[in-house]
């Protein structure tokens, strides 16, 4: 079996110039937990989870729950927000590293 045969076909991505309030509204509108971070050529630069974005405003919660981007009830972080300068800032401050795999490569190794 090959990658491509498992892959999400329409990925919803943000630019790497875009600003944490917009990836905040990306997760909220779209229903995602994760985004890629993309540069000008389309090509994904980092990974944004909505985890990373959690820790903003609550640190310690998230280092709490093992599977954050699963948790529908957030309770009093629905009526708080970071400070404007943090939602300002472009994703790539909070972006991780992203690991690609070519579409044709395949699931299993003989290396293994």
């Amino acid at each position: 079996m090959n990658i491509k045969d498992c892959m999400k076909r329409n990925v919803i991505s943000i630019p790497a110039e875009e600003t944490v309030a917009k990836a905040a509204r990306g997760f909220v509108q779209h229903h995602v937990g994760v985004l890629p971070v993309v540069n000008e050529a389309g090509k994904p630069i980092g990974i944004l989870r909505l985890s990373d974005l959690l820790t903003l405003e609550l640190p310690d919660f998230v280092g709490l729950v093992a599977d954050v981007d699963f948790v529908h009830d957030f309770g009093a972080v629905e009526t708080t927000r970071p400070e404007p300068e943090l939602l300002a800032q472009p994703v790539t401050t909070l972006m991780q590293p992203v690991t690609t795999v070519a579409s044709s490569g395949s699931f299993f190794s003989s290396e293994l």
